[in-house]
């Protein structure tokens, strides 16, 4: 049998990904990887002592990349195989719809194309429902961050560290604004990594087409 949906999704789907959106997203991932760059260097400029609280919520999101990078990309599998079996359904209907007609197995059909959308469709949702739950892990994150600026600019003021009394109040107002961007710019470069990963799905699905050995008729 000729898997009419695979090579559909493999020609339209992960064609137009490799062309249209891989690109794409790499480049918002390497513009987002320069101003994250850029937010940490002005950060530790104003407020050096904001390296000692980087380094342990570095693991922290870096441990939050893992798990969330394992996931989506699993899914993003999961997600192409649907797709797949609905194409495939979908054409075998189209072929024999007069035969389907003649017989009168529409309910039939109506429900075995209805439950390959439904797992497309709880595929498509559990995505979404990943992204979810990384973007309100890194809110907290640079909510965290955040806070430590503005505490650190605090008690520098107050001469509770060292160095302190130093950091005039434009300092303090240069790091907390350039703080205040870092939850979008964290969850822009985790979520553009992530989609570059997911989109190198569709380059290892149609490797898998080129590697096949032919066939013979």
């Amino acid at each position: 049998l000729v898997p009419t949906g695979r090579i559909i999704n493999r020609f339209s789907s992960d064609v137009s990904k490799v062309d249209d959106s891989l690109p794409f997203i790499l480049n918002i991932f390497l513009a987002h990887s320069v101003s994250l760059l850029g937010l940490l260097l002005v950060m530790c400029f104003t407020s050096p002592l904001l390296l000692c609280m980087l380094l342990p919520m570095s693991f922290m999101y870096r441990y939050l990349q893992h798990y969330y990078r394992q996931t989506s990309r699993e899914v993003r599998r999961l997600d192409a195989v649907a797709l797949s079996r609905v194409y495939g359904a979908f054409g075998e209907v189209v072929e024999a719809a007069p035969y389907v007609r003649a017989f009168g197995v529409q309910p039939l059909f109506h429900s075995k194309l209805t439950g390959l959308v439904d797992a497309y469709q709880r595929a498509a949702v559990t995505a979404s429902a990943a992204g979810t739950w990384l973007g309100a892990r890194l809110q907290l994150l640079a909510a965290l961050l955040v806070s430590s600026v503005g505490a650190l600019a605090v008690l520098r003021r107050q001469d509770l560290l060292p160095g302190g009394g130093d950091m005039s109040a434009s300092l303090a107002g240069l790091s907390l604004a350039y703080a205040l961007p870092i939850v979008s710019v964290l969850d822009g470069l985790l979520t553009s990594s992530a989609e570059t990963e997911q989109e190198m799905v569709a380059v290892e699905r149609i490797m898998q087409y080129l590697q096949l050995l032919p066939q013979l008729e």
